[in-house]
Order: C-alpha cells, then structure tokens, then sequence
C-alpha cells in the first residue's frame, strides 16, 4: 500500500535493489498503489565481502524527478540467520531533507545462497552412487539413490535438484541415459497418456532445465527476431472486452471512437500475424536444432510409444514431446522474454499484454472441441487447485487435460471462463470423474473402465467394491506382504548409504570452514 504522488491518486512505482557496488531494478508498474513484480533480481558480490540489501522505491515520472517512496534495509546478519519473508515497513532516507510524507510497506521474499565448492575427489563417492542408477533397471527400481532422491524431493527443492542433476550428467556425458532413466520411471508410473508430464515431476523439471541448458542459442534463433518486433512496433492488442482501452485503440489505428468489433478485429489480425511469424520460425528451424535436443526428445517418444502402443493412442509420442516442447520451452520464453534473455528489460504493461496473448494462443485448447470443465479432486495427484478439460476431436476419442492452479480463486476464474466460451458447444458431458486414472482404476470410485463416464456418487452405494485400489481379486495378500517387506528393507539400505556420504560430505565442509577460520580440526 505506497503512499499516492500523482495527481491521479496512484503512483508509479518501480523498486532499485542494492548489494555492495551492485545494483538492479525492476520494471515500472503504472498507475497503481499495490504493486506486485513478481520478477526474481540476482545480484553477485565477491566473496569473502557482505553487505547490506537495500531495496528502495521511487515513482516513476516522465517529467522532472523521479518521487522517493521509501526503503528498507537487511543487514548481512539477517540474511545469513533468517531470510526475511513478510511485510517491512518503508523508512525515509537518512537524511531529513530527503524524506517526507506517508511511505507506505512493501512485502519482500529475500533468500541468500551461499555455495562452498570442495576438491572434486569429495562429490567422488556421491557421483558414483548417483551414475550408477542410470546403468540399472528402470521401471522396477525403488531402491537405488537416484529413485530415494526422486521419491523424497519436495516440490521446493525439486528445481534446485533437477538443476544440479543435469548439470552433473551433462558433464560427464550421460544428461542422455539420465533424462531417459527420469522419463521411463514416469512413464512407467502413468497409465493415463493425457496426464504424462503434468505435473513438476523431478523428470520434467529434468527434461525443462535440459532445454534451457542445450537449446537457450536455438530458442534465441528461432525467437529472438518476432519477440523484437513486438517490442518495437508497440501494437495494442487485446480481445478481452473488460480490458479494452478504446481511447487507446483511437489514438492508435482509428478514425474517431472505434467500436469493441473494431478493436477485436484489428487485434485478431495483428495476434495472427504475429503467431503466423513464430509458427514459421520454429516450424522451419528443424535442422537447427541441437542433436542432443533432438536425441532426448526421440528417446522420449519411444519410450512413450512402448508404453502405449494402441491406435487410440498414437498421438501420444507427439503430445509428449510437445508439450516440453511448446508448453515448457516456446511459450514461457514469449511470455517472459528477459529470463530467457531475448531482451535486456521487462516489457512495459502494454507490451507484456501482447506476449501473453501470443502465450495463451500458442498453446490453448479449440474452445470448440471442449465437452467438459470440471474440479479435480485433491488425492487425485496429491496437489491442489487442480482442474480438467475434456475435449473432443474428429475421432470421437475424449483427452483430458489436466490444469493446476495457482490458488483457489484462479481455479475459480478458469472454470468460469472456460464455462463460458464452451457453453453453446454440442454433446457436452453431463459427468466426468473427479479423480485420475492410475493402477488400472478410477481414484475417485474405483471403477476399471475408462471409455465409460459414470456418475461418481452413485457408484459409492455399491458396497462390494474393493477398497485396496492395489491389490487385485485373487492376489495373494501374504506374498504381497513379503515383497513390500523386501521392497522396503532394500530402499532402507538405500537411505542409509546415501546418508553416510551425504554425511561424509558435509563433516568435510565443517573442515574446510574451520581450516578458512584459522582453527585446528582434531
């Protein structure tokens, strides 16, 4: 809540970062009082030194001097203890002269990495471990270190590890048997082809810090020219009636006050011609891009056209690797072109419009072939604000696709929308299940049959259903106890090696900190 210096009741405001001799800033944000960036600043200083953060807010101003908001500052104590997270008061500046009025509060998320790196014969043993998952049976290992890091990786961590994975196995010259060992456990694991690589799995946060790695200088080829453009040229677009700036769009491409119509339409063409360009450039850059690229991703299809094999699945090899491709590669580099480094800056308001537009565009679902918007259970994949789409195309066969959320009211804001558009659509679904289908069965009433739509309530009144979803009628519940025992035992074993050298790994950093503190180690 920053305090008003406009003459509009709003500011606008952008934030300077600094550390030492370093400094950064964030994009301006127009004509508001609750700023949200929502933009990640990394800011490096030589090691051995610590200095103070200072995150400073100024209102941006075309004419004259910028407007001084306020600041706050953590000192390098701080940092290293506790990571600020929350709501910080904004003080004036040092000086009297240069403060005054009310400053408001920003929330900050700070976070302070500090790497040791040792002599690399100490990451020996742990690389060891970890090579020697990739050279072993894929679909039935629990047990080896790789498949315990998989298992017991949160979703906070799960970049961070996929990162450092990557990057270890790319080195050495195996990121090709890691990333195949990674994709096979999933696909393996998934016995819906439309829900492959949905979710922030450790092989999909693999396969996506891959391409970022091995293809940044191909996506820059490919992108880089139609991203410019949009930049430069400055066009409005925007098809959303609620958001339509007419006065804007009259300045711009119109004669007198143009219509809502109107701006649809010139935003249409503008939006087609602009996607017409990215579609051409990705579409004849095939023999650009890079070998290991393309070897991944032909390991990827085959291992999905194994695990799927019927005719009704024969789009699954192609929705596979598009989706790394388009959804996880393409789209998020238009969207936020400085993180991939397309541009130097963010883009302004206007110009950030525009790429999310193309964004959407290059990877959204025909409206016309939805015949279902539906809630998806919690349990289902065990994380929440998860939502399906069921389409329809010319073979009749039904796709889900399944959508997470950032939080409650955008689930609600998806459904609606999507409600909506596909509202005239014919042969609309009157149910779908609100689980997944996974072991063979429906997680939300355990029924086998997957072409058949049921209405999930009344198949709970039906009490002979079994209420293991894993253990099958006339399997033997004494054997099955005796293999998750062994099973068990083993991925102990496991746990227990992997801890020692983590163990080991971290009893040599507390060494090597004491010998840089000047201490005698005993």
């Amino acid at each position: 809540d920053l305090a008003p210096r406009d003459i509009s009741g709003t500011s606008d405001p952008f934030a300077r970062v600094f550390w030492g001799s370093h400094s950064l800033e964030t994009s301006t944000i127009k004509k508001t009082r609750f700023p949200h960036w929502d933009e990640v600043l990394e800011l490096r200083e030589a090691p051995g030194t610590m200095s103070s953060l200072r995150v400073e807010l100024w209102d941006w101003d075309m004419v004259g001097k910028n407007d001084f908001l306020g600041m706050v500052e953590f000192t390098p104590q701080t940092l290293q203890q506790k990571p600020p997270n929350g709501w910080f008061r904004l003080l004036p500046f040092p000086r009297p002269e240069d403060s005054g009025g009310s400053l408001g509060a920003l929330r900050l998320k700070v976070r302070l990495t500090e790497d040791r790196v040792l002599p690399s014969q100490y990451y020996q043993p742990l690389m060891e471990m970890l090579l020697e998952s990739v050279q072993g049976p894929v679909e039935e290992d629990t047990t080896s270190p790789l498949a315990v890091l998989e298992e017991l990786a949160s979703g906070d961590c799960r970049q961070d590890l996929a990162t450092k994975l990557v990057k270890l196995f790319l080195g050495r010259g195996l990121a090709g048997p890691f990333l195949d060992y990674l994709t096979r456990r999933e696909v393996a694991r998934t016995n819906d082809p439309n829900t492959l690589f949905r979710s922030n799995s450790l092989a999909s946060k693999s396969m996506e810090q891959f391409m970022k790695l091995v293809g940044m200088r191909y996506l820059h080829e490919v992108l880089r020219p139609v991203v410019s453009r949009v930049f430069e040229e400055k066009k409005y677009m925007e098809l959303d009636p609620c958001k339509m700036e007419l006065n804007r769009s009259r300045r711009i491409s119109f004669k007198g006050t143009p219509t809502e119509e109107q701006v649809r339409e010139t935003s249409l063409g503008l939006l087609t011609g602009y996607l017409g360009s990215i579609v051409d450039a990705i579409v004849s850059s095939a023999g650009r891009c890079p070998l290991a690229l393309r070897l991944a991703f032909k390991q990827l299809q085959r291992c999905v056209e194994k695990r799927f094999p019927g005719v009704e699945h024969q789009d699954a090899k192609y929705l596979a690797t598009s989706g790394f491709l388009f959804l996880r590669f393409f789209a998020p580099a238009i969207l936020t072109p400085k993180l991939f480094d397309l541009r130097d800056q963010h883009a302004d308001p206007q110009t950030s419009r525009s790429l999310l537009l193309l964004a959407k565009v290059h990877s959204s679902i025909p409206v016309s072939c939805i015949r279902a918007v539906e809630r998806v259970d919690e349990g289902a994949f065990q994380l929440p604000h998860v939502m399906q789409v069921v389409t329809q195309d010319g073979t009749r066969v039904p796709h889900t696709t399944y959508l997470q959320c950032k939080n409650v009211n955008d689930l609600n804001q998806w459904l609606s929308a999507l409600r909506k558009a596909s509202a005239p659509n014919q042969d609309k679904l009157t149910a779908c299940h609100p689980g997944a289908f996974r072991s063979g069965r429906w997680t939300c009433c355990l029924q086998t049959e997957r072409t058949e739509w049921y209405y999930w309530l009344k198949l709970l009144e039906d009490s002979s259903l079994d209420t293991d979803p894993e253990l099958g009628p006339g399997k033997d519940s004494g054997a099955t106890d005796e293999t998750c025992t062994e099973v068990l035992a083993q991925q102990r074993a496991a746990i227990t090696h992997l801890l020692q050298v983590l163990e080991d790994l971290e009893q040599a950093h507390e060494e090597f900190q004491k010998r840089g503190q000047g201490q005698v180690v005993l």
